[in-house]
């Protein structure tokens, strides 16, 4: 019986835990879906909307050697990355990551976008 009971305390209690965590998590959220209170470096660059790396608005790249979608009011209107250190960064043309705008290759720092790669919506980054 005092078994019992324990058990269902302790199942109670890590309940209420995992809800109040979840809570946490989804706080982490942005407007963006995006994380912003973790960072950068560890989950890879961002794009900036304003020079020299300043914020807000920024888009993280969440996922390396994978292709990502910028989304507005970035995607579009780039000027700034910074790239982690020991990453390279290629701002593209298409959803495939095939095509790099001219300028759009960024090894690692935070450098000003000029030119035709402001106006990318897709992002790639190796490390």
């Amino acid at each position: 019986m005092q078994l019992t009971r324990f058990i269902i305390l302790a199942s109670a209690a890590l309940g209420a835990v995992a809800q109040y965590d979840d809570g946490l998590y989804d706080e982490a959220v942005n407007e963006y879906g995006l994380y912003d209170n973790i960072d950068e470096y560890d989950i890879g660059a961002a794009v900036f909307k304003n020079p020299n790396g300043a914020s807000p608005p920024k888009f993280l790249v969440q996922y390396w050697n994978r292709c990502e979608r910028i989304p507005p009011p970035i995607g579009g209107n780039i000027k700034s990355i910074r790239v982690p250190h020991g990453a390279h960064c290629r701002l593209f043309k298409d959803h495939h990551c095939y095509q790099v705008f001219p300028g759009g290759s960024f090894p690692q720092g935070i450098h000003n976008v000029m030119g035709p790669a402001q106006h990318a919506h897709f992002i790639k980054c190796h490390h």
